[in-house]
């Protein structure tokens, strides 16, 4: 028996010794399958990526940056080593640059002086808020102006919205309102033009008025 483990393993390359396999198989009976398939189904083929720590930290960063953002959060459950890896902040950034990158506005809801911890979990429930089909946030915008005796109910004219900000006007004055915190700015003339349209983008207001 020994002299025929060590002539199997001595063979140079995958294909002899599959061939060999075969060609054993073929010559098998109904008994013998059974034994050799019983033993091979007492055989464990999974491998513990993440409980092992022969696994290079690298492969599990390059792993779950193809993976679902979820994913690392859910399977901290398992174990405590898999609660230990898979909480790795380099490892949930990985993860969450699926959705996410550095040049991205902040998220409604971040505030300056959040912690790093905090802010992965924001865009966690901002993930599953999308998939949800909710809106990320909701809120209520007044428009208001400082003229007298205007109307509230007409009182906005050309509103613009871009990005986080919104623009409209009435009479001689261009309001500009940052949404994510409510500041309002106010532009306009000191004659009696009047500001017929307004414009918006990323880095300017610009309105235009004309004479009464």
């Amino acid at each position: 028996m020994a002299e025929v483990i060590e002539a199997f393993t001595s063979l140079n390359t995958r294909r002899e010794r599959v061939a060999i396999l075969h060609a054993i198989l073929e010559d098998l009976d109904s008994y013998e399958v059974r034994l050799v398939t019983s033993r091979l189904q007492e055989r464990a083929f999974h491998y513990d990526i993440i409980g092992s720590t022969e696994t290079p930290f690298e492969i599990l960063l390059a792993i779950f940056a193809y993976l679902d953002p979820v994913t690392p959060f859910r399977l901290q459950r398992v174990s405590k080593r898999w609660q230990q890896v898979l909480s790795s902040p380099q490892l949930l950034d990985a993860s969450l640059s699926l959705w996410y990158s550095k040049r991205d506005h902040p998220l409604a809801g971040e505030i300056l002086g959040q912690t790093p911890d905090e802010i992965r979990k924001l865009k966690l429930e901002h993930i599953g808020r999308f998939r949800r089909g909710e809106p990320s946030s909701t809120g209520r915008i007044r428009l208001t102006v400082d003229e007298d005796g205007f109307n509230p109910n007409n009182a906005a004219r050309g509103v613009c919205l871009h990005r986080d900000y919104l623009a409209y006007h009435y009479l001689r004055t261009a309001y500009l309102v940052h949404l994510p915190s409510g500041e309002m700015y106010r532009f306009g003339y000191q004659n009696r033009q009047s500001i017929d349209k307004v414009y918006l983008n990323d880095n300017f207001l610009i309105f235009a008025g004309f004479n009464r």
